[in-house]
């Protein structure tokens, strides 16, 4: 398998064991470091300093929700550009959440249930390595 995230830092940052573990996985298999993490306490001790390709954040984590972890992140001058795709099974309805997501910028906003690993995959993939034209 060609290594198409050799090189990429992601952190993955969700509650549920299976799935994180499942996508760790997938992107580990593809050359990416993955650092998993499992409630907001620990997301708050992410290294900004670390160079990171990619934050995966589910907002249902433990602890903090993770949409206060991403304002935190964004709040701090070494993340507000860190690329984030929010992958979570809260269907954005409340316009109040779905203004703070939209200010907090992530590049993307799936719903677990509409989205299948591989195809969480392909977008990773659009999102991190350059395609050569």
């Amino acid at each position: 398998m060609k290594k198409n995230l050799a090189g990429k830092m992601i952190c993955i940052v969700d509650g549920d064991s299976y799935i994180r573990s499942t996508l760790a996985g997938a992107l580990r298999a593809e050359g990416a470091a993955v650092h998993e993490i499992e409630d907001g306490e620990e997301a708050l001790h992410l290294d900004l300093n670390q160079p990171l390709s990619l934050i995966m954040l589910d907002i249902l984590i433990p602890h903090l929700e993770g949409i206060y972890f991403l304002r935190t992140v964004r709040l701090d001058s070494r993340g507000k550009n860190i690329p984030v795709i929010v992958f979570t099974s809260i269907s954005a309805t409340d316009p109040s959440l779905i203004r703070l997501i939209a200010e907090l910028k992530p590049l993307h906003y799936f719903i677990k249930g509409n989205i299948s690993i591989p195809e969480l995959m392909t977008t990773i993939r659009e999102t991190l390595v350059p395609v050569d034209i």
